[in-house]
Order: C-alpha cells, then sequence, then structure tokens
C-alpha cells in the first residue's frame, strides 16, 4: 500500500521508527565528528595561555591543515555507503573487502597530505604573511603533517565500522583521543613533565602522536573483531585501486565540497593573519566555535548515508500491524 493511503497514525508511528534509528546511529557519530573540533579547541586553549604569538602560529598552520583533514573526510565518505549499502544486501565479506581497498586509498591520501603540509612555510609566504609568522606556521603545519596518514586511517576505519552499524568504537577512540591529546600538549606545551616546552609545536605533536594512536587502535579493533571472519577483514585484495572505484567517485563530491567550505574559512583566517598575530589568534577561537555544529552536520551526514544505503540494498522490510475490521486491509 502507498504511504498516502496509510492511515496517520501508522505514518507517524513509521516516521518515529525512523528517527530513532536514525538518532541511536547519529548520536556516537557526531560526538565522533564534534570530536575533532573539540581536540582543536583544548589545544588553543593550552597554547592561548601558553602565548598569542604561539597561538597565532597555531591558528595559521589549522588553516590549511584543517582544509587536507576536511577534504579527506569528504573524500573517505564513500566507504561508509557502499559498506552499509552492502551490508543490507547481504554482502558481509564484501563489507570487508571495502575496508580493505579503502586503507591503501587512506594512506595514499595522508601521504600526499603529509607532502603538501611540508610546504607550509613557503605557502603562507606567498599569502602574504610576515616572515616570522610564516616561519612558525610552516613548522607548525610539517609536524601536524606527519599525523596525516593516521588520521586518515582512523577516517577509513571508523567509516567502515559505521557503514556497520557500529560507531561505537569510533567513538571511544576520539574520546580517549582527545583525552591524552589533552596531557600531552599540556606537557609538551608547557614543559611539564621533565619535556621542553615547546609551544605550538608541542600542541603538534601531541596531536600528531594522539592521531596515529588512534588511526592504528581502530585498525587492530576491525582485525580483531570477534566475527571478523563473516566480515572477511582479513581476506587479501589485489584491486585495491579499480576495485575502490565506486567508493571513490561517491567521495569526491563531498570532498569537494567540504574542501570549498574548509578552504573559505582558511582565506578568511589569512586575511587575519595578514592584519596581525593578535588577529588571527582571535579568528582562530572563534572559529573553533563555529566549526562545532558543523562538524555535528557532518556526523548527521554520515548516518544518514548508512541509513538511506542500507534500506535501498533491498534488505529492509517493515512489519506494520494493521487493526482488523471493515474497510482495512494489510499491506502486501
Amino acid at each position: 500500500m502507498p504511504d498516502h493511503a496509510i492511515p496517520a497514525p501508522f505514518l507517524a508511528d513509521r516516521l518515529r521508527t525512523h528517527a530513532g534509528e536514525l538518532l541511536r546511529l547519529a548520536a556516537p557519530v557526531i560526538v565522533s565528528r564534534a570530536g575533532l573540533v573539540v581536540m582543536m579547541a583544548v589545544d588553543t586553549a593550552i597554547v592561548g595561555r601558553y602565548s598569542a604569538q604561539e597561538l597565532a602560529y597555531y591558528g595559521l598552520a589549522h588553516l590549511p591543515a584543517n582544509l587536507l583533514v576536511t577534504t579527506g573526510v569528504g573524500l573517505m565518505m564513500g566507504v561508509v555507503a557502499v559498506t552499509a549499502h552492502a551490508l543490507g544486501a547481504g554482502q558481509d565479506a564484501e563489507c570487508g573487502r571495502i575496508w580493505r581497498r579503502a586503507i591503501p586509498y587512506a594512506l595514499l591520501l595522508g601521504i600526499l597530505f603529509a607532502l603538501a603540509s611540508l610546504a607550509g612555510e613557503p605557502f603562507f609566504r606567498l599569502t602574504g604573511q610576515s616572515p616570522d609568522l610564516a616561519a612558525g606556521g610552516g613548522q607548525v603545519m610539517a609536524v601536524l603533517g606527519y599525523g596525516m596518514p593516521g588520521m586518515m586511517l582512523y577516517v577509513a576505519t571508523g567509516f567502515f565500522l559505521e557503514g556497520l552499524k557500529r560507531p561505537i568504537p569510533g567513538m571511544v577512540a576520539m574520546i580517549l583521543g582527545n583525552l591524552l591529546n589533552a596531557l600531552l600538549a599540556w606537557m609538551l606545551v608547557w614543559g611539564h613533565g621533565g619535556f621542553p616546552a615547546l609551544g605550538a609545536v608541542g600542541s603538534a605533536w601531541a596531536t600528531t602522536a594522539v592521531r596515529w594512536g588512534m588511526g592504528l587502535g581502530l585498525v587492530l579493533y576491525a582485525w580483531h573483531m570477534s566475527d571478523h571472519a563473516r566480515w572477511a577483514v582479513r581476506d587479501p585484495v589485489r584491486d585495491w585501486w579499480s576495485g575502490s572505484r565506486k567508493q571513490r567517485h561517491l567521495g569526491y563530491a563531498a570532498g569537494v565540497s567540504l574542501g570549498v567550505e574548509s578552504g573559505a574559512f582558511a582565506t578568511l583566517g589569512l586575511f587575519a593573519g595578514m592584519i596581525s598575530p593578535l588577529a588571527l589568534g582571535a579568528y582562530t577561537v572563534g572559529l573553533n566555535l563555529t566549526a562545532l555544529p558543523f562538524m555535528a552536520a557532518v556526523g548527521l551526514a554520515s548516518a544518514t548515508a548508512v541509513r538511506v544505503g542500507w534500506p535501498m540494498a533491498g534488505a529492509t522490510r517493515w512489519t506494520w500491524r494493521w487493526p482488523a475490521g471493515p474497510g482495512w486491509a494489510s499491506p502486501a
């Protein structure tokens, strides 16, 4: 029976069911995405209390670094969509193959982003930043680049698990990562625990270490899942590039969209840096606050992709209880 012929009470019940499923999946995904911004906010607070000049270095470095990470998140979004579709179609082994194809692609993106991060200082000079600001920001950006492959491993594996409707591991990894990052940043920025005071570079090393820890930790979780044989996560694949064509193509549009969005904010930050280090520091604080609802929306989008991809495979069928009586008919 078409939806327009279903009585209103049953449509409301159906809507509540779909909304509940979406929220249960979206809540931990939103925490995972928002955790990326929370990590930056904590670093901003720690570095900002250490030195306004160091905060300017930190803020300048994160303008292109965040652009790269956000673009990478978009490029990998095809993983969650095709995994959810394979799960809904009952192709459990294909889910693992999707992940195995995504890992080399994630590492490739991470290495390219890392190489791009080494060009921070000349890029900042070209955009009109002062020599001191360009040198300090370039050093921080280079250190952040070392963690790009680890970050992409986290994103790829997190999307795979979300496609399996298992977003909790990614959320737990992000929460633990934030706690560890806060401790490491406090030690490395200020020089506690016997470490030298490194300022903004210290916060970058903390973030890099945590990103590798989250990425490798989530990969180990996926590898050692109790039902790993069901998903064939340990089966080798030899067509990681040609076989991942669909998931890569699905990510291109999202990557461009998120990249352009992040690039607009980065451009504003470069303008602020041309004014003064203090203006750039103030912009960095404000950007962290406005980025929270943005990343929450990205998390909701990921959960929606899972909810859409799974029924489209034809595996979801809803069963409704229809009251008996004249004029009522059960759907076929």
